[in-house]
């Protein structure tokens, strides 16, 4: 695969465009040796593609970052911007696209820029056909890397592709999760999906 080593690399606490300003007020750190200390075990989990536990040890860290409020120092926002985009990572390994998604934005709110975690919801995007969005997010993450990124690149030429055929498989997909929310008696739903893959033809 040759977007891994771009989507595999995790983002350290600190790991951050040079000036992003994670908009965090200056204050006394809560439970950041405990939080560092749950990233440490997650990346662990991830490089052993442990992705579950992975997933909750970043999920914990968080947590832990949490309990004290949502302010805190910069120090500390880089943690949650580096918790909450290794999270995202294990999210997309597992299938999560709206649990990567989500995670995926909580750190652009506070970083726009950051190119990995634009990456990964460009991923999401191309798996929900969403190519147009997809694009867009792989372009900005390439302006901000200057276009050096061999696997932005790659990404960016097989979304470019597949767009090209997009309407005919967007219905598809369309069409079975229309049926798949039919068998689960989501019929509301199921009726838009299929209004929307219609729309399409």
């Amino acid at each position: 695969d040759t977007d891994r080593d771009f989507d595999w690399e995790l983002v350290q606490a600190g790991d951050l465009q040079p000036g992003a300003d994670v908009g965090m007020a200056d204050e006394q750190p809560l439970s950041k040796s405990t939080a560092e200390a749950l990233r440490s075990e997650g990346n662990a989990h991830v490089k052993g593609q442990r992705y579950v536990e992975g997933r909750d040890a970043y999920s914990r860290g968080i947590e832990e970052l949490e309990r004290g409020g949502h302010t805190a120092s910069a120090e500390l926002g880089a943690l949650r911007i580096a918790l909450l985009s290794n999270r995202s990572l294990c999210l997309l390994e597992l299938g999560d696209l709206t649990g990567a998604a989500s995670d995926c934005d909580g750190v652009l709110v506070l970083v726009p820029t950051h190119t990995k975690a634009l990456f990964r919801r460009g991923l999401v995007r191309e798996r929900q056909l969403r190519y147009d969005e997809a694009i867009a997010d792989l372009e900005a993450a390439a302006e901000v890397l200057q276009g050096v990124d061999e696997a932005v690149q790659t990404a960016l030429r097989r979304m470019r592709k597949a767009r090209q055929r997009a309407p005919s498989a967007r219905t598809e997909l369309l069409a079975a999760e229309a049926q798949r929310q039919g068998r689960a008696g989501e019929h509301m739903h199921a009726i838009e999906l299929l209004t929307e893959a219609i729309a399409l033809e």
